[in-house]
């Protein structure tokens, strides 16, 4: 069957397994249950990461953090803390951010810029933003500037995680891409039709 499929694939270490586990027994669970299967896995979320900073570290399991601004309002992530990064960081945690929608994932530089403002070096901020998923899934010459990369890039106005600073040009595959967004379209649409009415 299909699912016999995919846990072969599992078991041989051919397919991620994405856990979501925000609290530090369910991190704890998700380290053991790794370990006792030999899966190859990356963590979702970890609000409370920094609590087990030092087993998350000795697993090696990547965490995939946030979103970053998530405060302690649930039973989730009581000990939610906006230091989290940079303390996994100073683990030594293999990082990278995500906003857990992909409607909120154009704030995702913002968050980087939130974890820098309490403590992750800017370097290592920008290391998760740009390279931290990539080496996670497996593509480790991904997301990295140096010859022989295949170039995308992003040239901001400023610090690009500066909330008020713009992305001015993109380019993916070495091919320059519009910067024309749906939003964009809809603001220009609205513009358009409230000088009308004026």
């Amino acid at each position: 069957s299909a699912s016999e499929r995919v846990w072969r694939s599992v078991r041989r270490g051919e397919m991620r397994v994405l856990i979501k586990a925000e609290r530090a027994d369910d991190i704890l669970r998700a380290l053991d249950l790794s370990h006792e299967y030999g899966l190859s896995t990356i963590l979702l979320g970890a609000a409370e990461g920094h609590v087990v900073a030092r087993e998350l570290a000795d697993s090696e399991i990547p965490v995939f953090l946030g979103p970053l601004t998530t405060q302690p309002s649930s039973f989730e992530h009581l000990r939610a803390r906006y230091e989290n990064a940079a303390i996994l960081n100073r683990a030594g945690v293999p990082l990278a951010f995500r906003t857990g929608s992909a409607h909120s994932s154009r704030g995702l530089r913002v968050s980087a810029g939130v974890a820098v403002a309490h403590g992750l070096p800017w370097e290592a901020a920008m290391k998760a933003l740009c390279h931290g998923a990539w080496a996670a899934l497996g593509q480790p010459n991904e997301g990295v500037l140096e010859v022989g990369a295949e170039a995308h890039l992003v040239v901001s106005s400023g610090d690009p995680i500066q909330p008020r600073q713009s992305v001015e040009r993109v380019v993916i595959s070495g091919v320059e891409t519009s910067m024309m967004t749906r939003q964009r379209r809809l603001y220009e649409h609205f513009r358009v039709l409230d000088e009308r009415i004026r």
